[in-house]
């Protein structure tokens, strides 16, 4: 907890909605089976467990859909399914065009 009484996840969460609320969060209703079944496939998950992954890629492509040229680093399971959308390339830049004007690239995390 914080001064305020405010937990730091609660901060978190103020934080995702400004940064959601910036984007078309209808994104979030997208659906694609194809990469749900590569995920369960190449990461040996449920399919409840896949489309948990696929949703909170979308999370994450809402949050840098939100702030172009922002630097964030999904979780690895997220990145690792992201890494899987994006081999759909037809679909994935449909979607980053649709939801967001513009594709949102990959760009590998490099510690200094």
């Amino acid at each position: 907890m914080l001064g305020l009484g405010v937990s730091p996840d609660a901060e978190r969460q103020v934080r995702i909605a400004s940064y959601i609320g910036k984007v078309d969060v209808s994104a979030m209703a997208y659906a694609n089976e194809k990469v749900v079944t590569r995920i369960m496939a190449s990461e040996g998950l449920s399919r409840q467990e896949a489309e948990v992954v696929f949703a909170d890629i979308l999370q994450f492509l809402c949050l840098s859909g939100a702030r172009a040229g922002a630097q964030l680093t999904p979780p690895r399971l997220v990145d690792a399914a992201w890494h899987h959308f994006i081999l759909f390339t037809r679909d994935y830049a449909d979607f980053c065009e649709t939801y967001f004007g513009r594709f949102i690239h990959h760009q590998p995390f490099e510690q200094d």
